[in-house]
């Protein structure tokens, strides 16, 4: 234990060091000396001397303040590897400059040199995002009302983002994110979750699993009904505890075989600001038994094949929530079973009511007594009916009416909503089972086991009923009680595009004109105005205004330095497809009877401009990549990019000609990919790097060899260096402290709630979700798959990068990678990656060495209310891409793309002498 402890001071201590320094740099950023620019017979000299330790920028800028040479940027000061042309060592600096442009030429009259000191980033816009958009997930798992008419909406995006609560005005009006929960809570109201204090003061959530989710038991949440109590609280059913199989065949005890189903399923409460009402997230378990599914026999008959009861849902199936009065007592329906409890862990769930009542939803009216939507057909009640219970449980009476699936009562005229997904009605009954009302719902669909759920307003005047999901469109329905009918209208995004509050899968900058394309989903890819935030389509191929640009199967592209598009197209093999600005084709004009690199565009496959209709024609050359499938599809390339002196480098992975090929996927192989060194777990694949020129001729292949086939992302700087995104085990990270602070707190502490096959000593998102970038030099290299073994060319590492870099398929890690981390490269070698586990963009210099790190933990609300200088509030950035001016992140899990504006501490300009 002394030892752990004494690790963990060690290591805060550095971190704190560190920090510490970062603040130290930001407050030197200021000038000793001022730049001054001399003749030095052909070239020019740059003089000039910073105050203390801090990063400097040099560049020549032109009138109109475009940089036409990036000269140098690093972190100076005693102690600190700048990179060249910097003097280590040294706050004062002499750079030599030739007087010409990046491109080798000499520079027009009326430029400056311009030194800059202390990059920072500030809060500019968000992309395309809406708050209305956002407020309605594309997956309602839950809703809930509030005795003050608050709708509270939970759901989610699907298994890449994680699930969310948002609070709606009774008009259906976004009010704001209640989970994740705001920065500007205090801690004292957090204590159900874990917070890392970083040694700054930040507070950074520790995230439970990849894709930005820190509250446990919510990825596979049942659709459900909600409750909230009078004083803020609310109540929603969590996802199991264990991913065990909803129902395995066994026998009992005279040996006929049954079904058993496992259940592990819990009360999760949250209060109505986003806080934690007690000390844990996680409240009393609901259900965790496992019981037999069997039809019934007749008597002295042997029981039918095992069978589960049509009635029983799964574990994903629908679950309903109920509170009393008082507020004190929690009714479940789980499976169609019935459960009474408590809000905290010692107030677990105990059966309740007969039976014989398979129960759908439920109800509590003001006397107390629940009542509860049984759909199971019986001879007395061949439709269905609806039972009212006492408080401890007794039958009171049963109302007949068709299959209620979901039901509310109103509080004061104890009359009854109910909803059936049988003929897809919406109906009002009095409390004697009178029908006074109806909304015919034609196109309500069955999304999953859970159907539609139904909650009622009854504040409002007149009562509101809320309808999530009544369709694939509208999701979310407002139907006012008018007496005898029902006023319904939809709620959604207003004045909206479509793909406001989508997560940026990747991003793609051109700094030329600054601006910033966004690919949203799998196919839809929108082009952004940096400076005004707008949509600009004015140069896309015509098409209806109403639908969303779309390249399909795209799954990368770039701008290259000749302002042309690039695309890297999905299919077996893949294609690096180039286009002008009036998306017209443009050839590789390589030799067309090259084995390697030149293959016809093929005329079955969608043009990758015009959503999803056949290609006209053989629209030109281009680059053709085998590869061997993963396991998730054609999915071979993992990034690449178009270096500034027009070369392309793509990362791919390499085709093994010793294993044997299935005919739907025989890719000729290329004779140099014979001898690829074998990986333990996967023996045929590995990731390698090759290098193409701009004809299209295969220049170098396995530039760098032996990457792990969870390597994703590739950028190249202006000296020919490659930078490529893998998973790194060895060298320290910034979230090893989390990690010991964790394992300080109990092997088990932080992985309760994990898989059985998880939970072993370290095994964390924090070491199986964290990569590294790493940089080689011009010349390639080789790496050793355990990171340990050596490596060639490898210049430098910074292991820090999240989350795990790999766009897709892992064959040695749990999970997922449905989201890999992109990281960037600026004219000036800076690198600029993101760590989404820390909630912040790093930016390191060329030499590697940390120049500021950009961002904290916010909800998408936080943004709005944080100071221009103050650090911008992110929840899970996965990608970002820089410009000349400004820093692009997609903040995944958030669903939105914001643009920060990049500037100096200090700065100053200098003419450059006249011959």
């Amino acid at each position: 234990m002394i030892g752990r402890c004494a690790t963990l001071l060690c290591v805060l201590l550095l971190t704190s060091a560190a920090w510490g320094q970062a603040a130290a740099t930001r407050e030197s950023a200021q000038f000793a000396e001022p730049p001054t620019v001399t003749r030095d017979g052909q070239s020019l000299l740059i003089a000039f001397a910073t105050q203390g330790e801090c990063d400097a920028t040099v560049a020549i800028v032109d009138r109109e303040d475009k940089i036409v040479r990036h000269l140098a940027s690093g972190v100076l000061g005693k102690g600190k590897n700048a990179p060249p042309p910097f003097e280590r060592n040294s706050l004062r600096q002499k750079l030599q400059w030739d007087g010409k442009d990046d491109a080798g030429q000499p520079t027009p009259p009326g430029c400056r040199v311009q030194v800059s000191l202390g990059l920072q980033a500030a809060y500019d816009k968000a992309l395309g995002w809406s708050a209305e958009s956002w407020a309605l997930p594309k997956v309602i798992a839950g809703i809930g009302c509030g005795p003050d008419g608050t709708l509270y909406v939970y759901g989610g995006e699907g298994p890449a983002r994680p699930p969310r609560m948002t609070a709606l005005s009774r008009e259906g009006r976004y009010l704001r994110t209640v989970m994740p929960y705001s920065a500007s809570l205090p801690p004292e109201k957090l204590k159900g979750l874990r917070i890392a204090t970083q040694p700054d003061g930040r507070r950074t959530p520790v995230f439970e699993e990849r894709r930005g989710g820190m509250y446990p038991q919510t990825l596979f949440s049942p659709r459900q009904v909600m409750i909230v109590s009078a004083d803020g609280k609310i109540g929603f059913v969590g996802g199991s505890r264990e991913r065990t199989p909803a129902a395995r065949p066994t026998e009992d005890d005279t040996g006929h075989p049954i079904l058993v189903t496992d259940r592990a399923l819990d009360l999760l409460v949250i209060g109505a600001d986003g806080s934690t009402p007690t000390d844990s997230f996680v409240g009393p378990t609901i259900d965790d038994t496992s019981r037999p599914i069997r039809p019934k026999a007749k008597p002295g008959r042997r029981p039918p094949a095992p069978r589960p009861d049509p009635d029983l849902s799964r574990l994903d199936g629908p679950a309903c929530l109920a509170v009393s009065p008082d507020g004190k007592t929690v009714y479940a329906a789980v499976g169609g079973l019935l459960f009474r409890m408590g809000w905290t862990r010692d107030e677990a769930g105990v059966p309740f009511g007969p039976d014989t009542v398979r129960a759908r939803a439920l109800a509590v009216d003001r006397d107390g007594n629940l009542c509860v939507s049984d759909a199971v057909s019986r001879p007395a009640w061949p439709d269905g009916r609806i039972v009212v219970l006492s408080p401890n449980g007794a039958l009171i009476r049963s109302v007949s009416t068709t299959a209620p699936d979901t039901l509310a009562v109103h509080p004061k005229t104890g009359q009854f909503y109910a909803f059936s997904m049988r003929d897809k009605r919406l109906t009002k009954l009095a409390p004697d089972g009178a029908r006074l009302a109806s909304l015919h719902l034609p196109d309500a669909a069955l999304l999953g086991r859970g159907g539609t759920n139904v909650v009622l307003d009854a504040s409002a005047d007149p009562p509101v009923l809320w309808i999530a999901h009544p369709d694939r469109q509208t999701r979310l329905l407002r139907a006012m009680d008018m007496g005898d009918r029902f006023g319904a209208e939809p709620v959604g995004p207003r004045d909206a595009q479509p793909w406001a509050a989508e997560s940026a899968d990747f991003l793609a900058v051109d700094p030329a004109r600054d601006q910033v394309y966004v690919r949203r989903g799998m196919n839809a890819t929108v082009r952004f105005d940096g400076p005004t935030g707008q949509a600009d389509t004015i140069a896309w191929p015509p098409q209806p205004a109403d639908r969303v640009r779309t390249w399909d199967r795209v799954m990368e592209f770039d701008i290259g330095a000749d302002g042309r598009y690039y695309l890297l197209w999905g299919g077996n093999p893949n294609f690096i497809l180039r286009y002008d600005r009036q998306f017209k084709p443009v050839d590789f004009d390589a030799a067309a009877d090259e084995k390697w690199g030149q293959k016809p565009f093929p005329e079955t496959a969608p043009d990758p401009v015009f959503s999803s209709r056949p290609a006209t024609a053989a629209a030109g050359r281009a680059i053709a990549l085998p590869h061997r499938p993963m396991n998730l599809g054609d999915l071979g390339s993992f990034g690449f990019d178009v270096a500034p002196s027009g070369d392309i480098y793509v990362l791919r992975t390499a085709v093994q000609a010793a294993r044997p090929r299935k005919p739907t996927t025989a890719v000729e192989p290329s004779p140099f990919d014979v001898d690829v060194p074998p990986i333990p777990d996967r023996p045929d694949q590995t990731m390698i790097l090759d290098r193409f020129g701009a004809d299209g001729r295969l220049k170098a292949t396995r530039l760098v060899a032996g990457l792990p086939v969870t390597s994703g992302g590739v950028r190249v700087d202006r000296e020919g260096n490659t930078y490529v995104g893998a998973f790194w085990p060895a060298g320290p990270s910034p979230h090893d402290q989390i990690v010991d602070q964790m394992r300080a707190d109990g092997p088990l502490a932080y992985t309760r709630f994990f898989p059985a096959n998880w939970r072993r000593e370290g095994f964390s998102v924090y070491n199986t979700d964290v990569g590294a970038v790493l940089k080689f030099a011009p010349t390639g290299g080789s790496v050793a798959r355990d990171g340990k073994s050596g490596a060639t060319g490898l210049l430098w590492s910074w292991r820090g990068l999240s989350p795990r870099p790999a766009a897709f398929g892992s064959s040695n890690f749990f999970g997922c990678a449905c989201q890999g981390a992109r990281f960037d490269v600026d004219g000036f070698g800076r690198l600029f990656a993101p760590d989404a586990l820390l909630c912040s963009v790093q930016v390191l210099d060329p030499a590697g060495n940390e120049v500021l790190r950009i961002g904290r933990y916010g909800n998408p609300d936080d943004l709005d209310k944080s100071p221009p200088r103050s650090p911008v509030p992110l929840w899970f950035p996965a990608c970002v891409a820089v410009g000349q001016d400004a820093l692009y992140i997609s903040d995944h899990a958030a669903g939105r793309t914001i643009r920060l504006a990049l500037s100096y501490r200090a700065q100053q300009a200098v003419a450059v002498p006249d011959r």
